[in-house]
């Protein structure tokens, strides 16, 4: 029978104050859960089963702001680092002990700056560590701070053409198929329709070259905006790739993330 789809269920860990509407909104939602314990310790995230939970989802602790609050503490690497330490603690406790839960595993964090502890090893050379943003956690987004989406929404207000990229991306569809064949893109056809993301295989002549010179090809012979890469990693999962460096390899089995515009 055409039945309904079952919600995937949400169990929240906290132990702090909780209003009268926050209790309702729980009663009234299906499949929404509260255990009221810590939820950054160690115990309380295994309490909660996060060994089969799809997703884990690690949260900075909520307070109300003031601009005072903004201006003399939020914005200080010394307070973002202690304010982020709970996320940094817990998601290190899960990639230590639980390695493949850290995979599905997403950190929530106040400053950019306090990132670069996610990743970090107690005993290498920090000079030595590949920027954050350059990491397959950052490229899956499984890490975002408060701060990124500020730069973000600042660079909307001063480049407005940033604000049509943003909304192809959030408002497309994700399609497999592909795309059309360099040759069938008329190049003199400029009423654009319509803007999507497709995946595609990379083209034989682009393979075992480097990233930056995929990006160079696709705009400018195909008027293709590569996005990121598709790629499989050493145990056979496939990962998102957003935006490698431009020196990055292109391997025989990647697939290439597209921002297509189809014309008239």
């Amino acid at each position: 029978g055409g039945g309904r789809k079952r919600l995937q269920p949400v169990l929240i860990l906290w132990d702090g104050h909780v209003t009268n509407e926050f209790v309702q909104e729980v009663i009234e939602t299906e499949e929404l859960y509260v255990l009221r314990v810590p939820p950054h310790l160690n115990s309380s995230m295994l309490q909660g089963g996060m060994e089969t939970a799809m997703r884990v989802v690690l949260l900075t602790k909520q307070h109300s702001k003031t601009s005072t609050d903004y201006k003399h503490r939020s914005w200080e690497p010394f307070q973002s680092v202690i304010h982020d330490s709970s996320v940094i603690f817990a998601y290190k406790f899960i990639r230590e002990n639980y390695p493949k839960v850290a995979e599905r595993t997403v950190c929530e964090l106040v400053q950019n700056d306090t990132m670069e502890f996610l990743t970090a090893e107690p005993d290498n050379d920090p000079k030595s560590t590949p920027p954050i943003n350059f990491t397959r956690m950052f490229a899956e987004g499984r890490v975002y701070s408060g701060s990124l989406c500020t730069t973000l929404l600042a660079q909307a207000y001063f480049k407005p053409d940033f604000l049509q990229i943003a909304a192809a991306l959030m408002s497309t569809r994700l399609t497999s198929e592909q795309g059309p064949a360099p040759e069938e893109l008329d190049p003199n056809t400029t009423h654009t329709t319509q803007v999507e993301v497709l995946q595609a295989e990379v083209p034989e002549r682009l393979q075992n070259r480097t990233y930056g010179f995929l990006v160079e090809t696709l705009l400018l012979e195909n008027d293709y905006l590569p996005l990121g890469l598709y790629r499989q990693d050493t145990d056979g999962s496939y990962f998102t790739f957003t935006n490698p460096p431009p020196s990055t390899p292109i391997f025989q089995r990647d697939k290439v993330f597209l921002l297509s515009r189809r014309s008239s």
